[in-house]
C-alpha cells in the first residue's frame, strides 16, 4: 500500500483535518445548550465540511482510481451526515 494510501485510510490527510474540526464542533454543540453557541458551532461545522469537500474531492494521481472514488463520495456523505446531526440537534436534543 502506498503512503499517500495509507494517510487517506487513516483519516490523516489534509483534507480530514477540517472533517475532525466539525467533529469536534459537533461534539461540543451536543455538550453546550446554549443556542447562541450552537448556531456558531453548526455554522462552523458546515463550513469546515464543505471546505474538505473543496480539497479532499480532487484528482489524485498518487492514489489509486478506487481511492478516488471513495473519496468523492465521503466528502459529500460528511456535508449531508453533519447537517443531519445538526438537524438532530436543534429538533430532538435541544
Amino acid at each position: 500500500m502506498k503512503k499517500n494510501e495509507l494517510r487517506e485510510w487513516l483519516g490523516i490527510a489534509p483534507a480530514d483535518l477540517p472533517v475532525w474540526g466539525a467533529m469536534i464542533s459537533l461534539g461540543v454543540m451536543y455538550l453546550v445548550k446554549s443556542i447562541s453557541v450552537d448556531i456558531v458551532l453548526s455554522m462552523l461545522a458546515v463550513g469546515l465540511t464543505t471546505f474538505s469537500c473543496f480539497i479532499g474531492m480532487r484528482y489524485d494521481k498518487r492514489v489509486s482510481k478506487r481511492i478516488n472514488l471513495i473519496k468523492k463520495i465521503s466528502y459529500p456523505l460528511c456535508v449531508v451526515l453533519c447537517a443531519a446531526l445538526i438537524y438532530l440537534n436543534f429538533t430532538r436534543w435541544h
